[in-house]
């Protein structure tokens, strides 16, 4: 193997290698940002819900739990 044909090798192997170490870091940031913001609606959804209730509470509409 000459020399070229073995830095031609060793490129193609690196790239290969960089590609999928790539993705899955790509792939980990997404899931990451997807939970972060699957989180997030279910905080600002538990928020209004509380502050709807809060309102009920305050013009005395509210009946209470069942």
């Amino acid at each position: 193997m000459t020399r070229k044909e073995y830095r031609r090798q060793k490129r193609k192997t690196f790239n290969k290698w960089f590609l999928i170490r790539f993705a899955q870091a790509f792939a980990y940031f997404t899931a990451f940002l997807v939970l972060l913001f699957l989180l997030l609606s279910l905080f600002i959804g538990a928020t209004n819900q509380h502050y709807e209730k809060l309102q009920l509470i305050q013009s005395g509409q509210y009946v209470g739990e069942r």
